[in-house]
């Protein structure tokens, strides 16, 4: 978890903060194939980046597949997510 998704999670509403921990916190020791979720999209031309989609916020993912880690670098509504994400 990156200090930029700390401060970016402060932006949600209470309601999508506690859906969100709650889902990483389902997943928080790994899974055997991230890909496979079903609302996790590849970023385009961002090699190993990825987002999540919880109702109108996303979660922006890094997969660092050399040590099975996923990276919590960014969250936010929709509308502006993709101009924080990914840099």
């Amino acid at each position: 978890m990156t200090s930029a998704y700390r401060r970016s999670m402060e932006q949600l509403s209470p309601e999508a903060a506690v859906k969100t921990n709650r889902f990483f916190e389902k997943y928080r020791d790994g899974v055997s194939n991230p890909i496979g979720w079903f609302n996790l999209n590849k970023i385009a031309g961002h090699r190993g980046y990825g987002r999540l989609r919880f109702g109108k916020y996303r979660v922006g993912i890094f997969l660092d597949k050399d040590h099975r880690h996923i990276i919590l670098t960014y969250a936010g509504k929709r509308g502006d997510f993709y101009k924080h994400f990914p840099h």
